[in-house]
């Protein structure tokens, strides 16, 4: 995420409306990260609308189950410093700058643009409706040195079932024009710089926003 091919993406900010995210058939909520921020179920409108669109294809049985939507830059910061600190004793000989570079394979660095400040990016996983969540050969938000590179979209050393269940996220978001994060199997965004990376669009159409309410 911080390529400088990524980060060099322009930006033409559509102010879209960031709006709430709300359940609805064959997709949940998961309220934990409202203890941190009340906001995080806000996304831009046409992110919401893709994940409403995308649940109604999955089968009877199955639904989405979202984590996070948008993110403060002071959460982000949070969440970069400490996952940074977490990995000095594991690499005691790497340089501060091959530090941040294994950080930003699974949290992007506060010196760009974030996707999850834009309001483009969601966390997010899939479950049986009113059951437990489907085996993804991961827990969502597992770092690669908790899992083992496990949680790499790609990885070769998950069981078929979680290939399968994988592959059906997968499907069911493409198809609306989400694009994946690989080294997160849990993380696609629309209309972000890396969403323009993937897609090879000229510009990006979300740049960073709040919510307009308070925390």
């Amino acid at each position: 995420m911080a390529d400088p091919t990524i980060g060099s993406i322009p930006i033409r900010e559509s102010d879209e409306a960031l709006v709430p995210l709300v359940p609805s058939e064959h997709l949940t909520i998961d309220p934990s990260f409202g203890e941190l921020d009340t906001r995080y179920i806000y996304v831009r409108k046409s992110v919401a609308d893709g994940l409403y669109r995308a649940a109604r294809t999955l089968p009877r049985d199955i639904e989405i189950r979202f984590y996070e939507g948008w993110r403060s830059r002071k959460l982000q910061e949070r969440y970069f410093y400490e996952f940074l600190r977490s990995l000095k004793p594991l690499y005691p000989t790497a340089t501060q700058e091959q530090l941040h570079r294994l950080a930003s394979r699974y949290v992007s660095p506060p010196w760009i643009v974030p996707p999850h400040v834009t309001g483009a990016a969601v966390d997010l996983t899939l479950a049986c409706v009113n059951g437990p969540e489907l085996d993804m050969g991961t827990e969502i938000n597992e770092s690669p040195e908790e899992s083992q590179n496990r949680c790499y979209m790609d990885s070769p050393n998950i069981t078929a079932e979680a290939r399968a269940n994988r592959t059906l996220l997968a499907t069911t978001l493409t198809s609306q024009g989400f694009a994946n994060y690989p080294t997160e199997w849990w993380h696609w965004s629309k209309g972000d710089q890396y969403w323009s990376y993937v897609f090879n669009t000229k510009y990006a159409i979300y740049g960073e926003t709040e919510p307009l309410i308070p925390y």
